[in-house]
């Protein structure tokens, strides 16, 4: 085995790990959401074939590898190596630094039409839940749909246009809602965006 730090860190973090996923305090389920997919690849960086491969957005100077395993980003030693960050954390005022390092290198982003915002909330990062559309909001908490609803009262210019947009909204779809919830306080807030 190769004797860098980085090498050391990774063997280190595997002792620590069963080959369960790893746990990310910002983006509870990953592969709920899409950003971490069942694949048998060979991750770029580890070399292990772990068969699960980050499937989100990575942001750096040089193009990111094709194959990112989960724990490499959980480690954080796909950041570190090639120089990425997994999640814009524009909105982020009033968050300490080694939240934001955290959100930024070891949290599985998430991918939106536009550019995805990570929401915050009682001074710190929400746990990402999801895209969601109008059905999957009327199986879960008044409170999801109403952070939501906040969200398209500020695109709508009459009450009849935002239930019209919330109509539209499809998980899958070209008007997508994006849910998070606070890990302090469990307050909902949201996103949206369209292509």
């Amino acid at each position: 085995m190769e004797c860098t730090p980085i090498a050391r860190k990774r063997a280190a973090y595997d002792l620590e790990m069963s080959e369960d996923l790893p746990v990310f305090r910002y983006h509870s389920d990953p592969v709920s959401t899409g950003s971490v997919v069942r694949e048998d690849t060979t991750c770029d960086l580890c070399r292990l074939e772990r068969g699960w491969r980050y499937a989100g957005p990575a942001y750096g100077r040089k193009r990111a590898p094709a194959s990112i395993c989960p724990w490499c980003v959980a480690d954080g030693s796909a950041a570190e190596i090639f120089d990425l960050v997994f999640v814009d954390t524009h909105g982020s005022g009033g968050v300490a630094p080694g939240v934001v390092d955290e959100l930024t290198k070891r949290t599985p982003g998430y991918t939106a039409w536009q550019q995805e915002e990570w929401c915050f909330h009682c001074s710190d990062a929400c746990d990402y839940l999801g895209p969601v559309g109008s059905s999957e909001l009327r199986d879960l908490p008044e409170e999801a749909s109403s952070a939501v609803q906040g969200v398209l009262a500020d695109w709508a210019q009459s009450d009849e246009e935002r239930i019209t947009l919330f109509e539209m909204l499809r998980r899958d779809g070209d008007l997508t809602a994006y849910l998070f919830r606070c890990l302090h306080c469990g307050e909902f807030r949201a996103r949206c965006d369209s292509a």
